[in-house]
């Protein structure tokens, strides 16, 4: 995409964000002006753009529930915490060698500290909780996930696809130890970045959908996590890490806009939102950061608590009704317990855990990935680098 086609996205982008939020001559004359900076630095104060606001609001909320029940989180509520902080280091870096004003910046420095505490502070909570879990999978969780961002949009989406595969839990979990350097073989345990033609058949197995699709790609964003991509890519596989992301990403953004295509999605399906969207995003995948879209989901967190939570009895009801049975049988645990695994689609890496007043471990975690991944978007997408 050229630099003019850049633009002229980015101007479409603000008029619809500014055209349903602009509801005085205050707010007019912002919108006004961010237009007409587009393309040079936006000396509007960030405290005055609704939209970014309400985004940073809502990430310190959100941070808020966890570092003050940081002991209930799980191994996978922490894991999204983890998506987010590397977002929101990333906004920093962004936002020191961009034209952000000083509130902005010092604001963001105080969620990251704030966050930095909170996520270190859970980890020996988690190791007392299930020590044989939190072994196999501590790479996942004990560190940022700081992603290669690689700003790019779709010129072809994939094709929706019937999902008809169950996802192997076994199967998959074996190959992400191998890459992280818990898997065990002949009475030794492997080094990390080890991989198997088996394991990398099995990721990148096409007509997958939901929750398969997000796993084999969260595969190839550990290979980056624990850089292994030079010794998985090797002489004969160069490229095709980053080739997997981009052909995995366009048909989930197929996925994610069929699910937000009635103007919001079943709330049996944020979840899997969220997670299509917190694995893309930070990948440098723009076409998830939609102003509509981050609108929906700003209104999905407790406004109370800051939490995702279940959904009430009468909500979960009429999506219900509007759900086939097909979709049903997918989302369902055959036990109304969140410890246990869905079904053969649904996930053992990524289990869901309820903590206080109905909030969702995994889901708050992913939300909250969500919205900083969303901030860090929007201080690239506002602010002009500093020549």
């Amino acid at each position: 995409m050229s630099h003019e086609q850049r633009r002229l996205r980015k101007a479409e982008h603000f008029n619809h964000i500014t055209g349903s939020l602009c509801h005085s001559r205050y707010t007019r004359m912002l919108a006004f002006l961010t237009l007409t900076l587009l393309g040079g630095v936006l000396t509007v104060p960030p405290t005055e753009n609704v939209l970014l606001t309400r985004v940073v609001n809502a990430v310190k909320h959100t941070l808020d529930f966890f570092a003050e029940d940081y002991s209930a989180i799980n191994v996978d509520g922490l894991f999204g915490l983890r998506l987010g902080q590397g977002q929101l280091k990333s906004a920093v870096r962004e936002c020191e060698r961009r034209a952000c004003d000083s509130r902005l910046l010092a604001r963001l420095r105080e969620l990251e500290a704030l966050l930095n505490t909170a996520a270190d502070a859970a980890l020996p909570y988690l190791k007392d909780e299930d020590p044989q879990y939190y072994n196999r999978f501590h790479a996942t969780i004990d560190q940022p996930y700081v992603l290669p961002y690689e700003p790019r949009t779709f010129s072809k989406v994939g094709d929706g696809q019937e999902n008809s595969l169950s996802y192997d839990e076994e199967r998959g979990d074996a190959c992400y130890a191998r890459l992280m350097g818990t898997y065990e073989e002949g009475g030794r345990t492997l080094a990390k970045c080890n991989t198997t033609s088996d394991c990398w058949d099995y990721m990148t197995r096409e007509g997958t959908g939901g929750y398969f699709l997000t796993h084999q790609l969260l595969f190839f964003i550990f290979i980056e996590h624990m850089e292994c991509r030079e010794a998985v890519e090797g002489s004969d596989r160069s490229g095709q890490v980053r080739a997997a992301q981009q052909t995995m990403c366009a048909r989930i953004f197929h996925e994610s806009r069929q699910l937000a295509a009635p103007g919001d999605v079943n709330s049996f399906r944020k979840d899997l939102f969220l997670e299509q969207t917190v694995l893309c995003g930070p990948l440098g995948f723009e076409d998830f950061y939609r102003p509509d879209w981050i609108q929906m989901v700003l209104g999905w967190p407790d406004k109370r608590l800051g939490c995702f939570r279940r959904p009430s009895f009468s909500s979960a009801l009429q999506d219900l009704l509007k759900t086939t049975k097909r979709a049903r049988a997918q989302i369902f645990p055959e036990e109304d317990d969140y410890e246990t695994v869905a079904d053969g689609s649904m996930r053992k890496l990524l289990r869901e855990k309820q903590m206080k007043e109905g909030c969702l471990s995994h889901t708050s975690g992913l939300g909250f990935g969500v919205l900083c991944s969303y901030l860090r978007f929007m201080v690239r997408d506002l602010y002009a680098t500093v020549q």
